[in-house]
């Protein structure tokens, strides 16, 4: 609980905990059982940017230490370019592709699996980053 600053929430029951804080309480229950390989879906999606990064890079950390296997499900590719070393993207039913983040996420993919128009980029730290330039907008359904 300490690892993700979370302490102040061991005595509060879970009706009383916000949505992000449940998931980082189940993040909390499912790493004090110190398991070899993790399977997470969306660990994220409750919690604000500041959590999330805090999270990703504790997650990252603790399988670099531990040497364990994490697999993450994840709709953010920039947390994904950012946090993970190998990626499978998965479309339709079926891997569209796997291997090294960088290598996996091009904009060829972005626009055949996305249908958007979009470059990597290296910010000023040399962290690739997704920018949308645009989408096709004759994939939006209504």
């Amino acid at each position: 609980m300490s690892s993700l600053s979370i302490n102040g929430l061991a005595f509060r029951y879970l009706t009383e905990l916000s949505g992000g804080q449940r998931q980082l309480v189940s993040i909390a229950q499912i790493l004090a059982r110190d398991p070899e390989i993790l399977l997470m879906d969306e660990p994220t999606s409750a919690l604000d940017m500041y959590h999330q990064l805090q999270v990703l890079n504790f997650i990252r950390s603790l399988a670099q230490q531990k040497n364990i296997i994490v697999f993450i499900a994840l709709h953010d590719l920039n947390h994904a370019l950012r946090f993970s070393d190998q990626m499978i993207v998965v479309a339709n039913g079926g891997v569209k592709a796997s291997g090294p983040s960088e290598e996996v996420l091009t904009t060829e993919m972005l626009w055949e699996i996305y249908g958007i128009n979009a470059r990597i980029d290296n910010c000023s730290r040399q962290q690739a980053h997704v920018i949308v330039d645009g989408f096709n907008q004759s994939l939006m359904s209504v």
